[in-house]
């Protein structure tokens, strides 16, 4: 949306996700490099925008999930080095080749079927090995060692670097993430026989390894849900390690007021069956917005107090209970701060008994990102 005309829209930071890569950056160490994950719009708080910011404050290179990601980047005027970290069709080939992507690539079957597009310039590509995560990559010794004799016979694929994924490096138990660091350091060793381990782009880090195991890190970590302040568990955010500030606050406005009477009903069913003298204030936002019907019975602040939403949220809009009379365009903060009282983004994910990150990336595109 280029105009926005209801005054609902999501606050976007982009000085607190600077101050959050400075905190992990201190933490892992001043030799070591951050690939900011601007998957799924950057966690829901705007890709494009963000990328932009990031390249002016010096990052060229990002990381995203789809390739259809990596072009809406590259389409708005991006020019860092684009890694995409989901499985992209072997016929797309030729799109990384002329945007100058990285591919994920960790099947034998997609370097045939690439070798017959008969590639006229080198593609960059990233192997990506499963050590545990269950979902996609190289499992073993044979299908590294297979992968790798196809890959010798492929004139126009160049290898730049290599990763694994942690399935819970954000977990206070290590035990399972050291298993995994172990099999990808049996892995790799193969593949540093034909690749010079210097010349490869090693990342093994996510957030929740980048805080807690910064010590294991090789030169590169991926940083997604940290970046925007948010804490990939409640293991890593008890840890107190680091401090994140969240850059994301969502905000609507009353649209309407009005005093009920005793039996009056609200919403759909009539699900809330007002008191004598209930002040009921309409809010411009609804589950389709991504405020999810789930979230009914919880709060959000008008004037720096809590006040509850009443009946069924509707697809566009939401009822409150309010203390008193408000007037029509008074400020309603569902995520952030409003006055002394804050609603987290932890809040909300446990409220629909999910992650935070769940919470963002459900901030739908009708709503505007606005950037201070």
């Amino acid at each position: 949306m280029n105009r926005m005309y209801r005054n609902t829209y999501a606050e976007i930071d982009l000085n607190a996700i600077k101050e959050n890569l400075h905190a992990i950056q201190i933490n892992l160490g001043s030799k070591k490099r951050i690939i900011p994950v601007l998957k799924a719009n950057a966690y829901g708080h705007g890709s494009v925008k963000v990328a932009e910011y990031l390249e002016e404050v010096g990052y060229d290179i990002f990381a995203v999930a789809l390739l259809e990601e990596a072009m809406e980047l590259r389409a708005s005027g991006v020019r860092a080095t684009i890694l995409v970290l989901g499985w992209v069709a072997p016929h797309y080939a030729h799109l990384a080749v002329k945007h100058d992507f990285i591919l994920t690539v960790f099947q034998k079957q997609w370097l045939k079927e690439v070798e017959a597009l008969a590639l006229q310039d080198t593609l960059q590509i990233h192997i990506k090995l499963d050590t545990g995560m269950g979902r996609n990559g190289l499992r073993n010794e044979a299908e590294v060692s297979g992968f790798l004799s196809q890959l010798s016979e492929m004139q126009f694929i160049k290898v730049t670097g290599l990763y694994t994924h942690f399935a819970s490096a954000d977990y206070k138990d290590s035990a399972y993430y050291k298993e995994q660091m172990h099999k990808f350091n049996q892995l790799v060793e193969i593949i540093f026989q034909i690749y010079k381990k210097e010349s490869l782009m090693i990342h093994v880090g996510n957030s929740g390894a980048s805080i807690q195991h910064a010590m294991d890190m090789p030169t590169y970590s991926r940083v997604g849900v940290s970046l925007y302040g948010m804490y990939p568990s409640s293991d890593i955010k008890a840890a107190n390690l680091i401090k994140l500030k969240p850059a994301l606050a969502l905000k609507s406005e009353i649209v309407h007021v009005k005093k009920m009477h005793q039996g009056d009903r609200v919403s759909y069913g009539g699900s809330y069956i007002a008191k004598e003298g209930d002040w009921i204030g309409t809010v411009a936002i609804g589950y389709a917005d991504g405020w999810l019907r789930k979230l009914q019975g919880s709060t959000v602040l008008v004037a720096g107090k809590r006040m509850s939403i009443v009946g069924r949220i509707c697809m566009d809009m939401l009822m409150i209970k309010l203390d008193q009379h408000y007037k029509v365009g008074t400020e309603v903060t569902l995520i952030g701060k409003n006055g002394n009282a804050v609603i987290s983004i932890d809040e909300i994910a446990e409220r629909l008994e999910t992650i935070n990150y769940e919470v963002t990336t459900n901030i739908t595109s009708r709503v505007p990102r606005i950037y201070k």
